[in-house]
């Protein structure tokens, strides 16, 4: 700071500067001041050395002490404003400088006074600030990829954001703190840039595609109908990661596009061994990956060094979640929630030391190793997002009256209430781990019991007909499948169905006949598919339509001849009514958008969550031919933290709603940026 005020004295004009705030801290921390006039530098070479030391990046380049600075100071006022030039050669130095000299001394005292009251000397600025969404928008969260990256110089970020229930790729400037929309990047995951930062290279529609940041359409890369995370290498290489029925590989291709090419490894593991998050070392040659995910628990996932062109590989610590390389010479990860930055020798390819914490309560998801964290290239700037406040479970009536609530806030996912109306079957997260499991709460005391010790991850509960079962979806053993376990005795899970993607249970007809549920798949255009699984011993799915657009949230009438849906096929998600035999035309039930289709117990009613976060009724006639009412809005439903919509249940009189509400003054967690944040790590 001393350095910036005696500069601006010399020369008249400031030595970092930017159109906003965000931009001079970025210039302080990466560009060098330009050239003192040509008066100092010739004449005063001493008062131009004393200028560019207090300005060094390096702590460690900089004066020391106070006392150090304070004594060149005056040995330049004992020179009689006279300074070296060059051995045996002196100039004098012109009188106009004697005020500035008399500045430099007083404010060298003020600096000795700093220092004499415990200050620490040598550390630079470290600026944090937020990224929120764009308006009408939320930020996206996959949990096989990063949902946001700095380039490589840190003064831009890509990142996902979703809007109308589709994830788009969007680009904020440091320079004019606003971001816009990329086009032709609809369903979007997982940006990663180019060394040179011309470009942004992503997943969307099964293949690999990058995009140049000054516009014009993407293009396509390669096939990659699984893949998720990656990495660009200074050698004009993209490596990604992928999942196949043989685990999770990694695969390379060339910057220009062609056929992807399954890397060999080995790493001493089992070549089913998951090998996923690819990230380059500077040489462009060497990256790191990450061993075990999916399968088995975090104690055991690995991060490790892999070698283009060769089979030679490493591990060199463990870690709950992917770890990436920042200059000049730390390895980022995430261990319990807390990310970490632990010293790394590039060239050994070792870590030593402790790690030092940087920020907690990231956002995570242990099960595929994902973590909401990255850097820069350079390594000046950091950002990470942190896990969303506590949910809670809410009972509302008709009028959006609060009527009571169940049990204590939690992070809770999907409710359903059991056919008896006793019991509740909720997926709660664990915020340390991003990992969700079943707990069963009962209705009148509100006490909780957790139904399924999953190592990786159990959601989307579904009761039986009956209440004796319950249907979920776990991954296991790789991208989740559905299991059904007994709620009486000790009984394990047993499988249900498999088959390539995820699958994820939603609803069970009332006679047991059919099971809806959703298959996610990268590979296909319409990446959410609805499909009815006969219970017998067949097990032959059957979509639900044409499959042309994405569909979900399927429920099956009370009747079990009807389910209603929501399908994207108007350009916005709308919610349908079909036959479940397939006879007829599906009916567009809602006007305007709407999501999360539940019917009333009597299936008089059918309820959805309208475009701007309305609960809906709909009354539906008699007869087997259906006919709908207009809808008619209950209540509004506050935002919800991670998603644009709450999940609900309603009570068999149709009276009642509980509903998984944010917490109180709840918003989703912003991205936070940090620069200069290793000058602080410094030493500790």
């Amino acid at each position: 700071a001393f350095g910036c005020v005696l500069y601006e004295l010399i020369s008249g004009r400031r030595p970092f500067s930017g159109i906003s705030t965000v931009e001079k801290m970025h210039a302080i921390l990466r560009d060098e001041p330009s050239e003192l006039p040509s008066a100092v530098r010739k004449s005063a070479v001493s008062l131009e050395r004393i200028v560019r030391t207090c300005l060094a990046k390096d702590p460690h380049d900089r004066w020391q002490s106070a006392g150090d600075l304070a004594r060149e100071l005056s040995w330049l006022g004992q020179e009689k404003n006279r300074d070296h030039v060059g051995p045996g050669t002196a100039r004098r130095l012109p009188m106009r400088w004697l005020p500035w000299t008399v500045t430099v001394l007083a404010a060298a005292v003020a600096i000795g006074f700093a220092a004499s009251r415990g200050k620490a000397p040598g550390l630079g600025p470290v600026v944090r600030f937020s990224i929120q969404p764009p308006e009408k928008t939320t930020f996206d969260r996959n949990v096989l990829g990063v949902s946001f990256a700095p380039s490589p110089d840190g003064r831009r970020i890509a990142f996902m954001a979703n809007t109308g229930g589709r994830a788009v790729l969007w680009l904020w400037s440091i320079a004019e703190e606003t971001a816009v929309q990329f086009p032709d990047t609809d369903a979007a995951i997982s940006p990663f840039w180019s060394p040179d930062g011309l470009s942004v290279a992503f997943f969307a529609d099964g293949k690999l595609k990058k995009i140049a940041v000054s516009g014009g359409p993407a293009q396509v890369l390669t096939n990659a109908p699984f893949g998720h995370a990656g990495s660009w290498g200074a050698n004009g290489v993209l490596l990604f990661s992928e999942w196949s029925g043989e685990g999770e590989g990694l695969y390379r291709v060339p910057a220009e596009g062609g056929t992807a090419t399954k890397l060999t490894l080995a790493d001493g593991e089992a070549a089913t061994t998951s090998r996923g998050w690819p990230s380059f070392l500077p040489d462009g040659k060497h990256f790191l990956y990450m061993t075990g995910m999916f399968r088995g628990l975090a104690q055991d996932y690995r991060v490790c060094v892999g070698q283009l062109g060769s089979q030679d590989a490493g591990c060199v610590m463990q870690s709950d979640t992917r770890a990436e390389y920042v200059p000049p010479g730390r390895l980022l990860f995430v261990r319990k929630g807390m990310l970490l930055a632990q010293p790394f020798d590039v060239e050994r390819r070792r870590v030593s030391g402790e790690p030092a914490a940087i920020a907690d309560r990231i956002s995570v998801f242990v099960p595929t190793g994902g973590a909401e964290f990255n850097a820069s290239a350079d390594g000046q700037l950091v950002m990470y997002r942190q896990g969303g406040p506590a949910s809670r479970l809410v009972w509302m009536d008709r009028s959006g009256h609060k009527v009571g609530s169940l049990g204590e806030p939690g992070f809770f996912g999907l409710v359903r209430i059991s056919p008896d109306e006793r019991r509740l079957a909720v997926d709660v997260q664990d915020p340390a781990t991003g990992g969700y499991d079943i707990w069963l709460y009962d209705l009148l005391t509100g006490i909780g019991s957790r139904l399924t010790f999953d190592p990786v991850d159990a959601s989307s509960p579904v009761w039986s007909p009956d209440g004796s079962q319950i249907m979920f979806s776990s991954g296991g053993k790789g991208p989740p499948d559905i299991y059904v376990k007994e709620l009486s005795g000790r009984l394990e899970e047993k499988l249900v169905f498999a088959a390539p993607g995820t699958q994820f249970p939603v609803d069970l007809s009332r006679d047991g006949r059919f099971l809806a549920y959703v298959d996610y798949s990268p590979g296909r255009k319409a990446q959410r598919q609805v499909l009815l699984l006969p219970l017998t011993p067949e097990h032959k799915p059957v979509p639900l339509g044409g499959g042309a657009f994405p569909q979900y949230d399927p429920k099956f009438s009370p009747d079990s001849r009807s389910i209603a849906f929501v399908s994207e096929e108007s350009g916005q998600p709308e919610v349908y009514v079909a036959a479940v035999d397939g006879s007829g035309r599906s009916q567009r039930v809602s006007p305007a958008g709407g999501s999360l289709p539940c019917w009333s117990w009597d299936g008089r009613e059918l309820f959805f969550i309208s475009a701007d976060n309305v609960l809906m009724t709909v009354h539906v006639g008699d007869g087997r031919d259906l006919r709908f009412s207009a809808p008619k809005p209950l209540f509004s439903l506050p935002p919800f933290p991670f998603r644009s919509r709450s999940d609900y249940d309603v009570s068999h009189d149709g009276q009642r709603f509980l509903i998984n509400l944010g917490a109180e003054s709840s918003r989703q967690p912003p991205l936070t940026v940090v620069l200069g944040w290793q000058q602080r790590l410094s030493g500790k």
